[in-house]
This record gives structure tokens, sequence and C-alpha cells, in this order.
């Protein structure tokens, strides 16, 4: 069954992290990302949040456990651990 992982991050420079992010496009469509929507917090642009779909939970959970895709995240500059959600398309 379809799903989606909502990934809530907080960024040290929105725009620094939003090129890092695009730059990982093929990386996420590898490791079973269908598609990708960005989303920014009215009172803080620097709060990110990620609406990533996929094939399943399973597969959601995965990519959300890849070492890469924490180094990643560390190195585009998300600060602490994300926040992150998985729900089922219903």
């Amino acid at each position: 069954m379809a799903a989606i992982a909502i990934i809530v991050s907080q960024v040290a420079d929105y725009n620094s992290w939003r090129a890092a992010f695009d730059d990982h496009e093929d990386f996420r469509v590898m490791n079973g990302m269908t598609s990708s929507k960005v989303h920014v917090s009215p009172d803080d642009r620097n709060r990110v949040v990620v609406v990533g779909s996929f094939d399943s939970v399973e597969a959601a959970k995965t990519f959300a456990s890849l070492p890469d895709l924490a180094q990643a995240m560390k190195d585009s500059g998300v600060v602490g651990p994300p926040e992150i959600t998985f729900a089922e398309v219903v």
C-alpha cells in the first residue's frame, strides 16, 4: 500500500539546505521515494517539512534509516535529528 514519510527538520539556512536537497533528487529516487514536496513553517523558514511518497511504509522506513541519508542531511545543514512520521495512503 502506498505511503508517505513526513520529515520535519530544523536547518541552519533554508537556501543552502534547498540547494543540497535539489542536488540529491537522484539519491531519493534510487532509494524508493517516488515524489516529494517541500514546505516551510510560516513562522520560521528554517523549519522544513518534506513529504515524500513511497510504494509502502516499509520502503519509507528503509529510506529513513539509510546511513547515507543521515550523512546527507547533516551535510546539508540539518540541525539535530529530524522528526519522522510514516502514514499509509487510504
